[in-house]
């Protein structure tokens, strides 16, 4: 039986078989980074819902008076008649992303050691864990769905008015398995919009009507090489009226190679992702190129860049992708996001999105109705894209008026 060992400073080391981690459900109503805390805390297991933990951690978060936030966290063991008690600690108005995750691990460890140690050691411990590679592989020890998980979403909205309705609904399903080896993701969408304009009067009055349906779907497998590298592949499928698609399929095979190691993630990313495959599509209307079928060959290559310090984030996405038959067929993409703290109280954020399009080999030929374009019932074609945000903020005064008051 494999054990893990806490580490405990100043005190005594004690053992935890893999068959008895707590299984923990954190029900976190603010903006919590999981990926974060299952990688920093990983003795127990995190469960998809609160009827199977025997640990429940609920996290809210209230804003100071000084602009700061008041996070408390509520611990209940369930099986345990004691009652549940509270944890609450502050973040002042200048912390970043990091520093609130931080403070969030800093007591999710404390009501973790309440539980598996005792009360008198919980408050000024620091601890950390140790697991084997071994023991890590057995995420899914008892795990009757086998890390599978599923979810079902249905969605719509109507709206009525005397010259003007419209209807939307939106179905999805998806299926996902993810272990430290093998990552599977599946989604299917079905997505349908109607809208009717009633124009002019009388002898001239007509009703102009915009139908869109659309169905996607995406399948992806990953397999974990080793600490950089990773393989799999990709199955896109959709089907489109605006997009000019009766029927689309992509098949790609990917690789991806990560200058950090994959377990820092949490941290930071530079990945180099290149995936070449076939395209086979079936148009609603002949294309621009008098095409209705084609089946073309396509490459990709894909830069991602993510770094999470005390002092701020950087996100950086860009992507090259070509059909090797049409090289003239390509597009270009660059998205990078910043968001600064200069120093105390004065932040910084931007970003922007920026492509390059001439690989539209979709766009129907002939023109555009007036219709058309205003009701957006085609894609148009468009050589460039381009998106941009960007603000500074300044803070000043209190730095620790912890206080909540929540009327109004």
């Amino acid at each position: 039986m494999k054990y893990l060992k806490i580490l405990i400073i100043l005190f005594t080391t004690s053992f935890m078989s893999a068959q008895e981690r707590p299984k923990l459900f954190l029900d976190c109503r603010t903006n919590c980074d999981m990926r974060y805390f299952k990688s920093e805390i990983n003795f127990v297991d995190f469960m998809l819902d609160r009827q199977s933990a025997e640990l429940y951690i609920l996290l809210v978060r209230q804003n100071t008076g000084s602009g700061g936030s008041e996070f408390i966290m509520t611990v209940e063991n369930k099986k345990s008649s004691q009652p549940s008690y509270e944890l609450k600690f502050f973040t002042d108005a200048n912390a970043v992303d990091d520093d609130r995750r931080k403070e969030i691990l800093k007591h999710l460890k404390q009501a973790l050691l309440k539980y598996m140690v005792c009360e008198d050691l919980m408050i000024d411990i620091n601890y950390s864990v140790e697991v084997s590679e071994d023991e890590k592989e057995e995420v899914t020890f008892g795990d009757p769905w086998n890390a599978w998980v599923f979810s079902l979403g249905v969605n719509g909205n109507l709206n009525r008015e005397s010259q003007f309705n419209s209807q939307n609904f939106r179905f999805n399903v998806s299926a996902n398995r993810t272990t430290d080896k093998h990552k599977f993701y599946s989604r299917i969408n079905y997505n349908t919009n109607e809208s009717n304009f009633t124009v002019g009067e009388g002898d001239e009055e007509e009703t102009i009507s915009n139908v869109q349906t659309s169905y996607y779907g995406n399948l992806l497998y990953v397999y974990s090489l080793t600490r950089h590298w990773s393989a799999g592949g990709v199955l896109r499928y959709s089907r489109s009226i605006f997009e000019n698609y009766d029927h689309s399929i992509t098949v790609s095979p990917a690789i991806e190679y990560n200058i950090f190691p994959y377990h820092e993630s949490a941290d930071h990313n530079f990945t180099f992702r290149y995936e070449v495959g076939m395209r086979y599509n079936d148009y609603i209307d002949s294309t621009s190129y008098f095409k209705t079928t084609e089946m073309l060959w396509r490459h990709r290559l894909s830069i991602d860049y993510q770094i999470v310090q005390p002092w701020g984030n950087i996100d950086v996405d860009a992507g090259v992708s070509q059909f090797l038959s049409l090289t003239d067929r390509y597009s270009i993409d660059i998205n990078p996001s910043v968001n600064v703290n200069i120093f105390k109280g004065l932040n910084f954020y931007t970003g922007i999105y920026y492509g390059i399009t001439k690989d539209r080999i979709n766009i129907p030929k002939g023109d555009l109705s007036v219709e058309d374009i205003l009701l957006q019932n085609k894609l148009r074609d468009s050589n460039f894209s381009l998106y941009m945000y960007f603000g500074i903020s300044y803070r000043f005064g209190s730095a620790s008026n912890n206080v909540v008051n929540t009327r109004f």
